[in-house]
């Protein structure tokens, strides 16, 4: 289960690396042609991909078909070329997304574990009708079958006092030195009370969106337009 966050981790990181590098290709002068076929690449991932460092190292252009559909509707394959400069760009913007974005840390990554591998016994049921001086005890899983670890859980006032139902899922990670397991709770929804009844809005550009109670929301909203559309100045 670690793994797969790490994995998950990985990917969501790599897309905010392809998304930086988008935002940089939309915001710049290159020619259409070009802009298209690094858009393209970045979004097929293709600074990991080892045929690019290959044509690179050959000093070969790059050639890879896309497929569209036309204005009836169907699909037709269009041929693209990149050049050895066009990768060298791409490749010299991958790496300034990877400064400009704060690498991903690992070192919050808790195991994750159901009732699979865990079994929760509260006080008086199980190994808690003969050691009670703990409200609870979670006996875990072992390689070896039929052979768990218990472990005494202590309470927690603040999880206890919030309403919403208790799952049969916990996890299980390091805080300061030492081993925490929590229980997940899933909270009761509180109900929506509106601020007020009526709300005016404006629409503009820089920012997206104002309201009358002073709210200024998509500020950064002008700096994704594409070049193509005319911008008003702030």
């Amino acid at each position: 289960m670690c793994s797969q966050q790490v994995v998950d981790m990985l990917k969501g990181h790599l897309e905010h690396l392809k998304n930086r590098v988008r935002e940089i290709l939309l915001g710049s002068s290159l020619p259409r042609e070009k802009r298209e076929v690094l858009l393209l690449l970045n979004s097929r991932e293709a600074w990991l991909k080892p045929e690019v460092r290959q044509a690179l190292a050959e000093g070969q252009p790059l050639v890879f078909k896309v497929v569209r559909k036309d204005e009836s509707g169907g699909e037709r394959t269009k041929t693209l070329q990149a050049t050895p400069e066009d990768l060298r760009l791409l490749l010299h913007l991958f790496r300034r997304a990877r400064k400009e974005l704060t690498w991903p840390g690992m070192h919050r990554i808790q195991m994750h574990l159901d009732g699979k591998v865990v079994r929760y016994e509260p006080r008086g049921r199980g190994r808690g009708k003969q050691a009670t001086h703990f409200p609870a005890w979670l006996h875990l899983a072992t390689l070896e079958k039929g052979k768990r670890v218990a472990i005494p859980l202590g309470e927690n006032p603040y999880a206890e006092g919030r309403k919403g139902e208790w799952r049969d899922f916990f996890q299980v990670g390091e805080e300061n030195g030492r081993v925490q397991i929590r229980r997940v709770k899933a909270l009761s929804p509180k109900p929506y009370t509106p601020r007020t009844e009526r709300l005016a809005v404006d629409i503009g550009l820089s920012p997206l969106i104002a309201t009358d109670r002073g709210d200024l929301l998509g500020r950064g909203f002008l700096r994704f337009l594409p070049p193509t559309i005319p911008r008003s100045k702030p």
